[in-house]
């Protein structure tokens, strides 16, 4: 909860559609497990650019844009 007057908040490559709320279904499980989120890109720092930050989805690392597109990443390990 809360606000920020950062554009990056809102942009297209900062968000992902998840089921449930904070505490239950996909969303819930990136709340519990926050550090492997972190890990997989599914929670980014407010200290990064989310277009940079790759994300890892059905086993596939990828690069979300700010247009609402995705395109491939390379493995960041």
């Amino acid at each position: 909860m809360g606000g920020s007057k950062d554009p990056k908040t809102n942009s297209a490559s900062n968000l992902i559609v998840l089921c449930g709320s904070g505490t239950s279904g996909c969303h819930g499980e990136v709340e519990k497990n926050r550090a492997d989120s972190r890990r997989d890109g599914l929670i980014v720092s407010s200290r990064c650019d989310p277009a940079s930050v790759p994300v890892l989805l059905n086993g596939t690392w990828w690069m979300l844009t700010d247009d609402g597109d995705r395109i491939p990443a390379p493995d960041p390990q």
